[in-house]
């Protein structure tokens, strides 16, 4: 546009145009030159300081204008052209004469600017004017300032005001396009085997409720921008292609490469979606966030399918408590064992912590000679110390996030459940598996509220990760459980409360296994 212009003016018009953008404007005004002048530091800007216009003055007399950009701001490329308005080059013509009078006959500096705004009649002008600034007091000035020795600073790079070149927006939109498609076909690869090979009915509503969500983001990327700028016989990345691509071991490592490829994807839409400008800002906001979506889908999908395979086949759950015993804890404990247990849960509200420690060790020690689970509740701290295979976790105990900081990631963490929601819940937050009730009164545990066999048939339906049934089970009523799907049970009373825990445990695994 002009042949050559100081740093200072360079900056000024970067700044105007990115405010013309972040404005969703389609020229560079003059008020944009003067808000731009103002919150610079330059020759021009310091000639309106000392007049006494500042920038609290400019913000006052144009509210609608920004105190500032954002800090991260992009160009805006978004607009196909960006250009001077007719008001904006009479200024820069009457800046570029000022130059020259001033015996600066190519540069124009950020005073001459300042001159023009003097000089083209527009709302800039009046509120300098209404300040009592005027264009012939600034050309005394620029007169004391003329024809000084040093060289000005000259820009190597010449400020190109009409934006991106066609091109350059075909580059941005076929990257996005391909981006979206990655991350939408990486996607829909782990819902087809969450899906179809692992039935897993919550996994595969997360995923599609993440689909629709990226649908929405989709949605901010137009199609027509896409498809015309798609070139996928001229795509060099299309004929090449490692070992590693063509190897998949198991359903983890297509689970996990998948998950990969769409967070990879959505960080490219993220990056590249912030070239478009403010008008398109929601691209990168959506993009950052479905993201972050990616990685918590990926830790509860590859959890749910990398469970324990003894948690997996276990049917029956005793918890075990001494003041419930009609006999003895450790009777109740070693009986059980031999009669076909699945997992024993140490459940002590009221010994101390040395005592709870010891028969802690004590029944780590019997369930291992036997290959049994046993799991500690409430207490994280004691599972770590016994070697425990885990702990369990009622609603208001602490969050399963902080007990796997106590107890290590590869421990198992359950936890109880009362309803769909807190189940869906606990699975999203990493438990590997669930208490499901409680379904009937119980004589071991108050509640105010019993859920009954509709919330275990919404757990069939709805939950793919270990659960057991649990409250008030016995041998009277499992068979009721056993038939609305549930493959597994958790007892207390029945076995604990009889004389013979042995035979108790046996007629319990009769019903259950079956």
């Amino acid at each position: 546009m002009y042949d050559s212009l100081t740093a200072a003016v360079s900056r000024i018009l970067n700044s105007a145009a990115n405010l013309a953008g972040f404005r969703e404007q389609t020229t560079i005004e003059p008020v944009g030159l003067l808000w731009a002048l103002i919150h610079d530091e330059s020759r021009g800007s310091e000639i309106l300081n000392n007049a006494v216009i500042t920038a609290n003055a400019f913000h006052v007399y144009f509210p609608d204008y920004p105190q500032e950009l954002p800090a991260d701001c992009p160009p805006p490329i978004a607009q196909p052209k960006l250009m001077l308005s007719t008001s904006s080059e009479s200024i820069f013509d009457a800046a570029s004469r000022a130059a020259g009078d001033a015996g600066r006959h190519i540069e124009t500096g950020s005073e001459h600017l300042l001159y023009g705004l003097l000089t083209v009649p527009s709302e800039a002008r009046q509120f300098l004017n209404e300040r009592g600034l005027t264009s012939s007091q600034l050309e005394t000035e620029l007169a004391l300032h003329s024809g000084f020795e040093t060289e000005s600073i000259v820009v190597e790079e010449k400020l190109t005001l009409e934006g991106p070149t066609h091109g350059q927006q075909t580059d941005v939109w076929r990257i996005l396009d391909a981006a979206a498609n990655r991350c939408s076909e990486g996607i829909r690869v782990v819902e087809d085997v969450v899906r179809f090979r692992e039935n897993d009915p919550t996994g595969t509503r997360l995923l599609k409720e993440w689909r629709h969500e990226f649908a929405t983001l989709a949605k901010l990327m137009p199609v027509r921008s896409r498809l015309t700028t798609r070139d996928t016989t001229g795509d060099v990345g299309t004929t090449i292609s490692t070992k590693t691509e063509q190897q998949r071991t198991s359903l983890t490592d297509l689970l996990t490469a998948n998950f990969k490829r769409a967070a990879e994807a959505l960080r490219t839409i993220e990056e590249t979606g912030k070239l478009l400008g403010p008008a398109h800002r929601e691209i990168p906001k959506q993009a950052e966030a479905l993201r972050y979506r990616v990685y918590t889908l990926e830790k509860t999908i590859i959890r749910t399918l990398s469970v324990s395979p003894q948690l997996a086949e276990a049917r029956l759950y005793l918890l075990v408590t001494e003041s419930l015993c009609n006999t003895s804890l450790k009777q109740v404990i070693e009986e059980s064992l031999v009669n076909g247990v699945d997992i024993i849960q140490l459940r002590e509200k009221s010994l101390d912590s040395k005592a709870f420690l010891d028969l802690a060790k004590w029944t780590r020690q019997k369930t291992r000679e036997v290959d049994v689970l046993l799991i500690i509740n409430d207490r994280p701290d004691i599972a770590v110390h016994c070697d425990a295979d885990g702990v369990h976790l009622g609603q208001d105990d602490i969050s399963i996030a902080d007990a796997r900081r106590i107890i290590g990631p590869d421990k198992l963490v359950g936890r109880s459940t009362h309803s769909l929601e807190q189940a869906q819940t606990a699975v999203i937050e990493g438990a590997d598996y669930l208490g499901v009730g409680p379904v009937f009164p119980s004589g071991t545990k108050e509640f105010d509220e019993h859920v009954g066999l509709d919330y275990v048939r919404q757990a069939v339906e709805e939950i793919g990760i270990p659960w057991f049934a649990i409250g008030g089970i016995n041998e009277n009523n499992v068979k009721e459980v056993i038939d609305t799907g549930a493959k597994g049970v958790a007892v207390c009373g029945t076995i604990c409360g009889s004389l013979e825990p042995g035979f108790a445990t046996s007629r319990m695994n009769q019903f259950v296994k079956g």
